[in-house]
């Protein structure tokens, strides 16, 4: 069955896919042209059976459930932000070969989010290298 409106409430779902059931079919699929991935969560989560084209089926029937998993491509940078500008002339500046981003922080008056952004600016451009990812104590080279 596809489901044109994707604007619907669980409940009213379930009672439309029991009536489908007592016209005879056992087991019904909701197919969704298009679903944001709260909704699908609320399916899942109810065991309603759909299926998104190119996104995800979930079948509770026959256990199964199928998640595209995209990444994100990063943004392309064409200019770099005040902090980027700000990290990279540190790193040009020193004499370091290895930076512990932590430390370049508190040197520099930036938050770790704020840090770590143009960190990924710069090694999206392949001006330094991260290494140790994960760790409270990131390096850059």
């Amino acid at each position: 069955m596809e489901k044109e409106d994707i604007k619907f409430s669980i409940d009213k779902i379930t009672k439309h896919l029991q009536k489908v059931k007592e016209f005879g079919v056992e087991r019904p699929v909701l197919i969704f042209n298009d679903l944001d991935s709260g909704k699908r969560r609320k399916l899942v989560i109810n065991r309603v059976p759909f299926i998104v084209p190119g996104k995800q089926l979930y079948l509770p029937f026959v256990y199964i459930s199928f998640t595209e998993k995209v990444k994100k491509l990063p943004n392309k940078i064409d200019k770099f932000t005040a902090a980027t500008q700000m990290i990279f002339i540190r790193i040009l500046l020193g004499n370091e070969k290895n930076i512990i981003t932590r430390e370049l922080g508190d040197e520099l008056g930036l938050t770790t989010t704020t840090i770590n952004r143009g960190i990924r600016q710069l090694v999206s451009l392949g001006i330094v290298e991260e290494i140790g990812l994960g760790t409270k104590n990131d390096t850059i080279e």
